[in-house]
């Protein structure tokens, strides 16, 4: 809660929160017009997204153990959804596949063969290769 004078309190929301600081932050921004406001406001903001961030990953978290520990699969509420995904694509298992490797000679040739066609189209794409146009950054 805020106060706005003696005694006088004001709820404000994170949504009500965050509008104004970024509306603070844009002020300074238009206000001084420099680059190095520019740096300070954007390290600022770079700071506040790292918190965030953070707050995040956390909720995430809490929120996927206490839908486990309640057995649901998916929640709806007012502000937002939860639930697992389905995943439709299937994943190498690298351990299992490097196993299967050790134990099949067939395997192993195969995936030789592989790296040494992608190893021959990387120098086939060498002289197509440009670097990328310089970008600007702050840090």
């Amino acid at each position: 809660m805020a106060t706005r004078g003696p005694g006088e309190r004001i709820d404000r929301s994170p949504e009500q929160m965050a509008t104004r600081l970024v509306a603070k932050l844009t002020g300074r921004l238009r206000q001084h017009e420099d680059a190095e406001t520019a740096i300070d406001v954007y390290r600022t903001v770079n700071w506040i997204i790292g918190q965030l961030e953070e707050v995040k990953d956390a909720a995430l978290d809490l929120a996927e153990k206490d839908m486990e520990q309640r057995c649901l699969d998916k929640l709806s509420t007012p502000t937002g959804s939860a639930g697992w995904t389905e995943p439709k694509k299937k994943q190498l298992d690298e351990e299992a596949w490097t196993r299967a490797l050790a134990k099949n000679p067939r395997l192993r040739q195969i995936e030789r063969e592989y790296e040494t066609a992608r190893a021959a189209l990387e120098r086939a794409r060498e002289p197509f290769e440009e670097l990328p146009d310089s970008r600007f950054y702050i840090r």
